[in-house]
């Protein structure tokens, strides 16, 4: 694997694919980091792996739920990725799509690609949707599908599992919960994470309002007890 310098105009070789050498694999990235899955070293591939440019390490993450493929596309809009189409270990020309949850590590499957089922497809972002085209699956297409992503079952889940007020945030802000044994986190949209402390209260948490730019982010907390986590969208001033 290389990486490339736009100001030197140089490739530097850095580490090596965490998984087995394959074609035809998704690759994509959201973040900050770097994500490959699926593809065919011989046999085809359900894993997903994410690469930690600062590091630069690669983390093998939950295996991709559906069949095993090659040819298959996917995108990154945080939080979420998602990986769709593609030539399954059946032969089969597939139409489905999956959407992966950054701080949940897990997948979920959400409305079926509108096309005819197909590999080798494109697809490109454009602020939140996705458009998804071209490919082949024994003829050639040109249309094009665009993909608005849905807040989950999960997320709402989470968002519901505490409060944050106020919001947006301007010095302080606190985080009702029951949740006693926890720590928190701020995520910015492109998934750099700092870790923050707050002051145990009758009702939660109280914090002050980290050093970081305006503008929007994700409060995450983690549930010490059962390694669940929860997040919610917030706004510094």
């Amino acid at each position: 694997m290389y990486k490339y310098n736009a100001s030197t105009n140089t490739w530097t070789q850095i580490s090596d694919f965490g998984g087995t050498a394959r074609k035809e694999a998704a690759g994509f990235s959201m973040g900050g980091q770097g994500y490959v899955g699926t593809g065919d070293d011989g046999i085809y591939r359900n894993d997903f792996w994410q690469y930690q440019a600062t590091t630069d390490t690669w983390i093998q993450k939950a295996d991709f739920p559906g069949t095993p493929r090659k040819g298959a596309v996917g995108w990154g809009i945080f939080p979420s990725a998602f990986i769709a189409t593609g030539e399954d270990n059946t032969f089969t020309y597939k139409k489905d799509v999956w959407e992966y949850n950054y701080f949940s590590d897990n997948w979920v499957q959400r409305a079926d690609f509108p096309g005819e089922g197909r590999s080798n497809a494109v697809v490109f972002v454009l602020q939140d949707l996705a458009f998804v085209g071209s490919g082949y699956n024994g003829q050639f297409f040109d249309d094009v599908y665009a993909y608005r992503r849905i807040v989950g079952v999960n997320e709402i889940d989470q968002q519901l599992s505490f409060s944050v007020y106020p919001n947006p945030i301007q010095t302080t802000f606190n985080v009702k919960t029951v949740i006693n044994n926890a720590s928190f986190k701020i995520i910015s949209m492109e998934g750099r994470a700092i870790n923050i402390e707050g002051v145990k209260t009758p009702e939660g948490y109280k914090f002050s309002r980290p050093n970081l730019p305006a503008g929007q982010y994700f409060l995450q907390i983690n549930e010490l007890n059962s390694s669940l986590t929860h997040q919610e969208k917030i706004t510094l001033l």
